[in-house]
């Protein structure tokens, strides 16, 4: 029913849809494509609704660890579509990233995942999910120079 309703709203099209649902579903990143990122020399923000019932928050703190130092966790409260439930927490995490990126902040300064004695992140409770192509658009009317 939630993803029912979710694809009746229009917000996306059947092609996005089909891709968000296979992400949800497959979870999967290979190691290659955790070490691109990781070493392409850019902040990553991992936005999150911590009640999504379709990609479970784990998933996102999972993302997020793998892709430590360079990435932040935000957990916010909503489901799924936290980039329309919460858009004003979200476009504030999106505009501090790109401060961060302008100011060229270094990943250890971004990062607010724990690091244990050992070198390698903890687990911690706190989670965001990514979901630039919902929120992409909302940003943009808080940072009209960006087009």
């Amino acid at each position: 029913e939630y993803v029912k309703g979710i694809s009746a709203t229009g917000m996306q099209s059947n092609y996005g849809f089909d891709g968000q649902i296979h992400a949800c579903w497959m979870h999967k990143m290979t190691q290659k494509d955790i070490q691109t990122i990781r070493s392409a020399g850019f902040l990553v923000s991992v936005i999150h609704g911590r009640h999504d019932v379709i990609a479970q928050i784990c998933y996102a703190r999972r993302l997020a660890e793998k892709l430590y130092p360079v990435a932040r966790m935000i957990d916010l409260p909503g489901g799924h579509l936290v980039s329309h439930e919460r858009t004003e927490e979200v476009n504030q995490a999106l505009i501090d990233l790109i401060k961060a990126s302008e100011k060229k902040i270094s990943p250890q300064d971004w990062t607010n995942l724990p690091q244990t004695s050992s070198g390698k992140h903890a687990t911690i409770k706190i989670v965001f999910l990514f979901s630039m192509l919902c929120v992409g658009n909302n940003v943009r009317a808080y940072l009209p120079n960006m087009g």
